[in-house]
């Protein structure tokens, strides 16, 4: 239902913003919706690419989700009262940067480890998850992030996204497979 911006912020090795008023945010999607929803035919679809930009070694990429920060007559607002009532609604992908008064409910974001194409899957949670209405299901902004080279992306603490048993990429799990190879 949301029409969320995206963006990301960059910072040093040993440097993390400690404050949300140290991050300088980059808005890569004012309105993130998928095509054909939030209010928008010229939403985002399945696959569209889009390259942030060539950054030093010991860069630090994070991203940020403005809940509802979108307006068509005004464009996104990184106001931290700019999404829903009830408080700061930007979250990051830094939890110290998040505002829950629960610092165990300061995550909002999932990311897990696609071996098969060497890319990272981010999911991010668009809600106050203090909130009765968060669902906790962290699929609210869905993307994929990769490097050039691969490596340039610290995935040691990732966990992997498991093998779904498909052997020849032909869509067909094995198991329902009459040719798995």
């Amino acid at each position: 239902d949301y029409k969320n911006g995206f963006g990301f912020f960059s910072f040093a090795d040993g440097a993390a913003p400690a404050t949300k008023s140290a991050v300088k945010e980059t808005v890569v999607f004012p309105n993130s919706s998928f095509y054909n929803s939030g209010g928008s035919t010229n939403g985002l679809r399945s696959g569209d690419t889009l390259k942030l930009g060539t950054f030093l070694a010991g860069t630090n990429i994070g991203f940020f989700v403005a809940s509802n920060g979108f307006s068509s007559s005004t464009g996104l607002t990184t106001v931290p009262t700019g999404g829903p009532p009830g408080g700061d609604w930007i979250f990051y992908t830094l939890k110290n940067l998040n505002s829950e008064s629960d610092a165990s409910l300061r995550a909002h974001t999932v990311l897990l480890y696609d071996v098969a194409t060497s890319q990272v899957v981010l999911g991010m949670e668009d809600i106050l998850r203090t909130n009765s209405g968060c669902d906790h299901d962290f699929n609210d902004i869905l993307f994929t992030v990769y490097s050039v080279p691969a490596d340039a992306i610290d995935t040691g603490d990732l966990v992997e996204i498991p093998d779904p048993g498909d052997d020849d990429g032909d869509g067909v799990l094995d198991e329902n497979d009459d040719y798995p190879e």
